[in-house]
């Protein structure tokens, strides 16, 4: 009896190994399936890490040229600019040239626009250095040179359809500051025509 119940243990115990066998051997094979998988799937980040560094340097790149197009945009929108006033300022001379022969008016006309021009452009000390050189050349008393700057300002700021506020310009102290020139003595040296 014991010898056939060690018999029948014996053969459970065989049949337990055959089953810790049989589940060992898909263990391994899962095993193997799962290191295949995990080998493609090292394969594949090492190829995204690839297209990463490949699409990080492409982007560095664009980035590059982008910053350089943008400062040859900053360039070519400033020379664009200076072409456009340089353009305006022939415009008005040629307009100038038609109004007058004189060529101080010419002179005082032209560096009033320069005046106007400068303050449009945000530039009062320019604006304030014309307005005092066409002291020099203008054609008119004391006080009628300051209305007609104003003037000048009203027509050129029409002319190009700036808007313009002439009580923000008459407040500025480089406007007061020009007109309080107007105050000092001058001197006009004539030309004499031998």
């Amino acid at each position: 009896e014991e010898l056939g119940q060690t018999q029948s243990q014996w053969h459970q115990t065989q049949d337990e190994l055959e089953d810790t066998k049989t589940q060992l051997h898909q263990v391994r094979e899962e095993l193997g399936q799962t290191q295949s998988q995990l080998h493609q799937t090292q394969a594949v980040l090492e190829q995204l890490q690839t297209q990463l560094h490949e699409t990080e340097a492409v982007l560095e790149k664009s980035v590059t040229q982008l910053s350089q197009r943008t400062e040859e945009l900053g360039r070519s929108q400033s020379q664009l600019h200076q072409t456009q006033e340089e353009l305006g300022r022939l415009h008005i001379q040629e307009a100038i040239a038609r109004e007058t022969e004189d060529p101080n008016q010419r002179q005082y006309k032209l560096l009033v626009w320069d005046a106007w021009n400068a303050y449009v452009n945000g530039d009062k000390r320019q604006m304030q250095k014309c307005l005092q050189e066409s002291l020099k050349s203008t054609p008119f008393l004391k006080t009628e040179t300051a209305l007609n700057w104003l003037q000048n300002f009203v027509q050129f700021s029409a002319n190009q359809d700036e808007k313009f506020d002439p009580s923000c310009l008459t407040n500025s102290a480089e406007w007061q500051h020009s007109v309080r020139w107007l105050q000092k003595p001058k001197i006009r040296v004539l030309n004499q025509i031998y």
